[in-house]
């Protein structure tokens, strides 16, 4: 099955997702709208749902893309330190203390933990 961000679901799959996982997903502004109308019609509507991106900020990109998300009735939490082995290796190649990475750009290549989810009380 292929998954158009575009294109109306099938209604079998609509609101049945506990969790939703994606990654390097929102450097498109042009695709905001139709990424976050996705994640919403997919997304059981439950306290526990959630849908897990892993993203850079790429100058305003990822921002707009929370502001769409907001837009569209959803939550979301933007996490920067979520595992200590990752984050160690962020600020070792901020540094320069780790040469393996050596045109490590945080803006670029950072990627922050979004997750959301529906408001629930």
């Amino acid at each position: 099955m292929i998954l158009h961000w575009d294109k109306e679901q099938a209604s079998g799959i609509l609101n049945t997702f506990d969790i939703i996982v994606a990654s390097d997903c929102t450097f498109f502004k042009q695709f905001h709208q139709s990424l976050a109308r996705v994640v919403k019609s997919l997304l059981k509507y439950s306290a526990t749902s959630q849908a897990i991106f892993l993203s850079p900020k790429r100058g305003d990109s990822l921002g707009k893309f929370l502001e769409i998300i907001k837009e569209n009735g959803l939550c979301c939490e933007l996490i920067e330190n979520y595992d200590p082995i990752v984050w160690s290796l962020h600020k070792k190649y901020l540094a320069g203390d780790d040469r393996t990475w050596p045109n490590y750009d945080e803006e670029h290549c950072y990627p922050l933990l979004l997750r959301i989810s529906y408001f629930i009380e």
